[in-house]
């Protein structure tokens, strides 16, 4: 058998090994709000600049199909609409970061816009239990386990129907879903939450 983490995953195993179909299972991932806090530590502080502001946080790995360069256009719009709100991307470092990096300075956001790179797992976890929302705009995904942290650690989510996303949020009820590549509605979807998580 073939084990795929979401229908999106096992759907592309599919459509690539005809031969395989029949063998593709799911198996979708899953987290522990135990495991969560047993791995968090209260002695980690938000870095400077963060303590006591409400942030827009983004946790993936800095790479296209992660779109956030979507998320920094829809910030750009969010910017306008509340003032004091900030956006925080925590992810593992790539070319794409430096690429994002210069997409938020272009857009006169630097000052509200904060990255870090290769943070350990247990500093992501303060990361998110400070979070206003979470926002994962993927262009494709499988099951994501970030929004699974963000969902259990009960952050709001604002994402994309791709991969296994889908599987988890569902639209008005878990969370926010908007189209891909679709800045307005993100940032609509977010300011939402903002407003009333």
């Amino acid at each position: 058998a073939v084990v795929a983490g979401g229908e999106g995953l096992a759907g592309v195993v599919r459509r690539g090994a005809a031969g395989a179909a029949p063998r593709v299972r799911v198996g979708a991932n899953g987290v522990s709000a135990e495991v969560l806090q047993a791995e968090f530590d209260p002695s980690f502080e938000l870095p400077d600049g963060l303590s006591g502001c409400r942030y827009v946080l983004n946790v993936a790995t800095f790479e296209h199909k992660k779109a956030q360069d979507v998320l920094i256009d829809a910030f750009a719009l969010v910017a306008t609409r509340d003032p004091d709100v900030r956006l925080v991307l925590v992810g593992r470092a790539t070319p794409w970061l430096e690429e994002i990096r210069q997409r938020a300075a272009s857009l006169g956001l630097a000052h509200r816009v904060h990255f870090f790179d290769d943070v350990p797992h247990y500093q992501v976890l303060t990361f998110l239990t400070h979070a206003s929302v979470f926002c994962l705009p993927s262009r494709a995904e499988g099951h994501p386990v970030a929004i699974l942290e963000a969902a259990a650690l009960g952050v709001p989510v604002v994402s994309t129907p791709v991969g296994g996303i889908a599987q988890t949020i569902t639209h008005e009820s878990h969370g926010l879903l908007v189209s891909v590549d679709d800045a307005p509605a993100l940032a609509d979807a977010v300011c939402r939450l903002l407003a009333d998580p």
